[in-house]
């Protein structure tokens, strides 16, 4: 069986699920109860054979990188 990764960004958390983007394919919905707990609005979370996990390494690359784009959009404050 080939070991495929899949990676998806956590776009927003509504009731019981949360909203995965995908770059490739779009978006779906997932329950909560399948994701890690403490799971947040634009984590990078891969999914694996064994499910869900949370890629800390990419998701603070990710925010560092959008935090970067915002202060040269809007100029240091």
């Amino acid at each position: 069986m080939e070991n495929s990764i899949r990676e998806y960004i956590v776009d927003r958390l509504e009731e019981d699920y949360a909203v995965l983007e995908d770059g490739e394919l779009g978006t779906k919905a997932v329950r909560l109860e399948l994701l890690p707990e403490g799971v947040s609005e634009g984590d990078v979370v891969l999914l694996t054979e064994s499910g869900y996990t949370i890629d800390m390494d990419r998701t603070r690359q990710r925010r560092q990188k959008i935090a970067g784009m915002i202060k040269r959009l809007f100029g240091e404050s």
